[in-house]
């Protein structure tokens, strides 16, 4: 599923955006693309938090959510570009509807980014793949991790790549 890469609003080094994915099967992602205005070629971090419920509500309450994170290696592609993200390990979701959390640090390599966004609409918000196995409902920000008064609405820049279940070749959305 892939959302927009024309932002007009952005987050602070380290801070988040948080929305909700809802899977129709089980799948594994290993990567993804997201927006930054990092200068191309500068080293960013990015950590992928999931919750087995909404984000709505959940943003400031980290204890609720579980971890992946970015293999160290991404470098930015620049602002409104999509910054390819590659996971450490792959993580698997069942079917079902999930708070995401993505934070930009990685708590291994130190690295950090910013992300950039767009503000929402109510018309630019929700995103389905072709198939129907992921719809993204967007969301919100804060410039924290977890912490403080989430910006809403706020709408991720971005790409997620899955595969069918723990083994698939994958479908790019």
């Amino acid at each position: 599923v892939e959302t927009l890469f024309a932002s007009n609003n952005g987050g602070s080094l380290g801070g988040a955006v948080y929305f909700d994915l809802t899977v129709t099967q089980a799948v594994s992602f290993s990567g993804m693309q997201t927006n930054t205005s990092a200068a191309a070629g500068t080293p960013v971090g990015v950590t992928v938090w999931t919750a087995p419920m909404t984000s709505v509500g959940n943003e400031t309450i980290p204890g609720s959510w579980k971890v992946a994170e970015d293999d160290g290696t991404t470098l930015s592609a620049g602002d409104d570009n999509p910054t390819m993200v590659t996971f450490l390990a792959p993580f698997n979701l069942a079917p079902g509807t999930y708070g995401i959390a993505l934070v930009g640090d990685n708590p291994t390599t130190g690295l950090q980014m910013d992300h950039d966004y767009t503000n929402g609409t109510g018309t630019n918000q929700n995103f389905m793949s072709t198939d129907g196995v992921l719809e993204l409902n967007l969301g919100s920000a804060t410039n924290v991790a977890f912490t403080g008064t989430p910006f809403s609405p706020r709408v991720w820049n971005g790409q997620i790549c899955h595969g069918a279940g723990s083994g698939g070749p994958g479908t790019n959305y």
